[in-house]
């Protein structure tokens, strides 16, 4: 068993260096390497941004046949890039660069199969109808008989892209091709990349030192190899000592294309959907939610469900690769889940059992027994105010106090000198959503309780 443990560069304006608590870190690591050997998976990587913005990374499994993992190594998050185009596109339509209800031939020229009626709205959020390039029989055959060829937008479109499935507005229908022009639309506007764009207001600003969009930027940590079982149904290779990765990763792109370590794609979800990574009017945006045929909601970029009974906002991706990244908000956490196993693509139940560990665990230092009766703490979960009834036999010095679920004190609601008598007491809790230990001390004596924050 290996335990990592990180250190968080956290988000502007401010740098926190801190690590999880040792006991919580074992925990999860236990969880991850019990669950891939269970799967049977070759490798997995994952993250974890708590409330506090403390981090922990793990690893199980391999890189390569002799080569363990270790959080050095990147993934191909595929899908998970949708998240990080909407959010460019949400900007610049706040900027004022452009109008998310722009259609696209205010943009780009005329292409086959594309029906340039359809808005930039409406790529984001899967509506134009537009046919999936990824759906055409024939891609992954042509990528993998040319896998250095570095595939332009155009000649996906070009090559790849059949009749549409429905006129704009009239269905929902889950398209690659949206995003890819998306990417050219962000160009024409912009006169930049996408990717540029992806650097200058996203991954610098966050610290996400090691995300790139590949092949177009170049990789400052190593890519795990990836398995498949390209040549014999079932049997995974090693697909990485056979092909090169710039092909798939070109036909990626604004849709899929992104390359990153689990740390970084854990940041970037919670960054997100807690306010620091675009403007709130760009993410209200991107919260427009409509309803998927498969349950949950799309909004731009963002999927909207529950993981065993845990609301979440975030985005998959497979580009062989298979990850995960949600945010939880009844627990103030974002997860992201990486696998470079793409014979094993169904990893989110691993995943909520990361979650699940993380949600079960009980720090032991404010684990204090108290002889104190007649205590109680309402509402629970709480959205604002606290209610805090107890009784002192006697004078007393009383403090109440929040921790978060690592032993971290975070509020101070109370702190004085009581006589005997019976009181009911409410507190605002000034703080962020999420899992909490509130901590009522009488004396010598101390009565814990946890309570979710929401």
């Amino acid at each position: 068993m290996r335990v990592f443990y990180s250190f968080l560069f956290f988000l502007l304006p401010s740098i926190i260096f801190c690590q999880v608590d040792p006991g919580l870190a074992e925990a999860l690591q236990t969880t991850l390497d019990e669950k891939r050997m269970e799967l049977n998976a070759k490798g997995l990587g994952a993250a974890i941004v708590v409330p506090t913005g403390e981090i922990w990374e793990g690893v199980s499994g391999v890189s390569g046949t002799g080569t363990d993992l270790t959080t050095e190594f990147t993934f191909g998050v595929g899908s998970v890039t949708k998240s990080i185009t909407a959010a460019i596109v949400a900007e610049l339509h706040v900027e004022g660069v452009l109008s998310l209800d722009d259609p696209l031939s205010k943009w780009l020229p005329t292409y086959p199969n594309v029906d340039s009626t359809a808005t930039i709205r409406q790529c984001l959020n899967h509506t134009t109808g537009i046919f999936d390039y990824r759906a055409d029989p024939e891609l992954f055959e042509i990528v993998l008989g040319d896998s250095e060829k570095i595939w332009t937008p155009e000649e996906i479109l070009a090559r790849f892209v059949h009749a549409p499935n429905f006129a704009p507005g009239e269905d929902w229908s889950y398209s690659n091709t949206n995003y890819t022009l998306a990417g050219m639309v962000v160009k024409a506007a912009t006169g930049k990349e996408y990717y540029e764009l992806y650097k200058e207001k996203l991954f610098d600003p966050l610290g996400m030192t090691t995300t790139i969009a590949a092949p177009f930027q170049q990789r400052t940590n190593p890519l795990a190899d990836l398995w498949f079982d390209a040549l014999i149904p079932g049997i995974p290779l090693n697909i990485s000592n056979l092909y090169s990765t710039d092909g798939m990763f070109s036909i990626g792109n604004s849709a899929g294309g992104v390359v990153s370590v689990p740390k970084d794609m854990a940041i970037w979800m919670k960054a997100l959907v807690t306010g620091k990574a675009i403007s709130a009017e760009a993410f209200e945006e991107m919260k427009q939610f409509i309803p998927r045929p498969n349950g949950g909601g799309y909004g731009l970029g963002l999927t909207s469900g529950s993981l065993r009974g845990e609301n979440v906002l975030g985005h998959s991706g497979n580009i062989i690769y298979v990850s995960e990244v949600f945010y939880f908000p009844s627990l103030d956490i974002s997860i992201a889940l990486h696998s470079n196993d793409g014979t094993k693509f169904n990893i989110q139940p691993i995943m909520a059992d990361l979650m699940e560990t993380y949600k079960n665990y009980s720090p032991s230092p404010l684990n204090e027994i108290t002889g104190q009766q007649n205590i109680s703490i309402y509402p629970n979960p709480v959205s604002e105010f606290i209610n805090l009834n107890f009784e002192l036999e006697q004078s007393s010095n009383v403090s109440v106090s929040v921790f978060d679920i690592f032993g971290k004190k975070v509020q101070t609601l109370y702190a004085g000198t009581l006589s005997t008598g019976k009181y009911q007491r409410q507190f605002d809790l000034d703080i962020v959503n999420g899992t909490y230990l509130i901590k009522l001390e009488i004396g010598e004596n101390a009565f814990v309780e946890r309570v979710v924050k929401y």
